[in-house]
Parts: C-alpha cells; sequence; structure tokens
C-alpha cells in the first residue's frame, strides 16, 4: 500500500503551494459482490484542485494512479469521481468504470458508488477513511 500512496503523491505536482491531503480509504465491499478493491487511495490538492487516485485495479489497467476530479467540497463533505477505462470483463470484452467516493469529514465515512458506462446497474459500498 505504501507504494499506491507514493505513486499517487507523484502525480501531484512539485510546486504545489500547500501539501496535498491523502485519503487512505478502507471499503467493505460485502453488499457490492467484488466490484470495488478492498482499498483506495486518494491524493487531494486543493490549491491546484488536482485529485490523484490508486487502488490495485487501477495500478493493473494503468499500472498507475489516474486523475479524478473534484465534484464537491463543503462542510460536511467532499466529493471525488472518476473513470477507469479499458477495464477487461470476464467476456474478454473491456468496459469503462465510473466512480464516485463521498467522504464525510465529521467521521471519515466513506460511501462510493460505481456504474459501468453504457450498461444499466450500478454498485455501491461503504468504508472509512483515514487522512495520511
Amino acid at each position: 500500500m505504501r507504494h499506491l500512496l507514493i505513486a499517487c503523491l507523484i502525480c501531484l505536482p512539485a510546486y504545489a503551494q500547500s501539501a496535498p491531503v491523502v485519503y487512505v480509504c478502507g471499503v467493505d465491499n460485502s453488499r457490492a459482490s467484488g466490484a470495488f478493491q478492498a482499498q483506495v487511495v486518494i491524493a487531494h490538492d486543493a490549491a491546484d484542485r488536482i485529485v490523484s487516485v490508486s487502488d490495485a485495479l487501477i495500478q493493473g489497467v494503468t499500472g498507475g494512479p489516474l486523475l479524478g476530479e473534484l465534484a464537491t467540497d463543503n462542510a460536511t463533505r467532499i466529493v471525488f469521481k472518476w473513470t477507469v477505462r479499458n477495464v477487461p470483463n470476464t467476456s474478454g470484452q473491456n468496459a469503462s468504470l465510473s466512480y464516485r467516493a463521498t467522504i464525510f469529514k465529521a467521521d471519515g465515512r466513506l460511501e462510493m458508488s460505481m456504474r459501468p458506462l453504457n450498461y444499466d446497474n450500478s454498485f455501491s459500498a461503504s468504508g472509512t477513511c483515514r487522512i495520511e
């Protein structure tokens, strides 16, 4: 996991004025039939609005972290979005998976959702995040 954290930080520019906030999140996959990885790392540089996301799936598909997007940042929650493209499925086809992670600032609670683009189904999971 340390390698994922380091990889996320490398994606952030060295010239940033403020230190990035790194969320390390554990995901409870029990209600999502394995649709999520057990751990996701999100690095967020508020000054430059840069988001870098990594988990085992992203590492396997892209070889490193990918850029995400800050969707919401208010007093109660922060929401990140990202899409993993060209994810192979069991049928040998590739899909793009759209993710959304909501972190509640008061207690670090995590709510995640994932929707395969161009398909009707969606998945959700919960967990907790800590700032490192």
